[in-house]
């Protein structure tokens, strides 16, 4: 079986990689959100909250050079396992969810955030990446834009990170907005307006057991264990604040799966042998 899953994403990994050096991106294909068309601008940022957290990801499997990165808090959100995927080999995928019962992101009306009610259920930790556009194309490809995810524009706050509370004193710091960046992030594309948000606690899926049990763990689908590890693996690399790390390590993963522990960290192991590419950044 350890051989098969090898095997297997070993000609993935060599697909994914021919296809990507194939693929020629413009400005007008549905790969890029939105944007200004009379901004002069070659680089866009990209929240990253999920596998793309760990820069191997980045570089070695998606074949990607970041021109800058960090450590950064999106307000206002809930990370959620709501994008579904093969029930018996990768059950979900990352997504992020606003939240409808916390300060407007829209304004600089922030109420202040201490340690006391610093709620990681409305903030998502992750990395913000500056990318070229064709880069930024590469992502949309990799991550099914527009049929799995959509773009969406947010605001995050960066920090290095200190394995404690740096990105929360980030948060404290920047109410004014002064240091927040704008950037895109991607969420999942379930036909529903992007701020039609449950209220906390509750869930569209009410037949995964897996991650109902605590309200404040109401994810979703319980993801697989590989899956789960390359998202403490780049808090880990990130030194992201020490509540989150602990968040991340206590939620529920799938362990009823035909290939054990998922596909997704086979994957990305094999990548990082036949493409070992560092992260190279500003």
């Amino acid at each position: 079986m350890r051989v098969f899953q090898s095997v297997y994403g070993l000609c993935l990994v060599i697909l994914f990689h021919s296809f990507m050096d194939e693929c020629v991106f413009v400005e007008s294909l549905s790969f890029f959100p939105k944007i200004n068309t009379n901004s002069n601008k070659n680089t866009l940022h990209y929240f990253a909250f999920g596998s793309n957290m760990l820069p191997s990801t980045m570089t070695s499997l998606r074949n990607l050079q970041p021109l800058n990165a960090s450590a950064a808090v999106l307000l206002d959100h809930r990370l959620t396992f709501d994008v579904p995927g093969n029930p018996l080999l990768e059950p979900s995928a990352a997504s992020v969810r606003p939240c409808t019962t916390t300060r407007n992101s829209e304004t600089t009306d922030y109420q202040k955030t201490t340690t006391n009610s610093y709620d990681n259920n409305t903030v998502v930790h992750g990395v913000v990446y500056e990318l070229s556009l064709t880069d930024f194309a590469k992502v949309s490809l990799s991550e099914g834009v527009p049929f799995a995810y959509q773009w969406h524009k947010c605001h995050v706050v960066p920090y290095r990170g200190d394995n404690k509370e740096a990105g929360q004193q980030a948060v404290v710091d920047n109410m004014s907005h002064e240091d927040s960046i704008q950037a895109y992030t991607l969420y999942y594309n379930n036909g529903r307006p992007p701020t039609d948000s449950l209220p906390l606690g509750t869930s569209r899926r009410t037949t995964n057991p897996g991650l109902q049990n605590d309200p404040s763990m109401d994810l979703g689908t319980p993801p697989s264990k590989s899956y789960l590890n390359i998202l403490q693996r780049g808090a880990t690399y990130w030194k992201m604040d020490a509540s989150y790390q602990e968040f991340l390590q206590n939620i529920p993963f799938n362990d009823k799966l035909l290939n054990g522990d998922g596909l997704a960290g086979p994957m990305l192991q094999i990548a990082e042998l036949v493409n070992p590419k560092s992260l190279k950044v500003k």
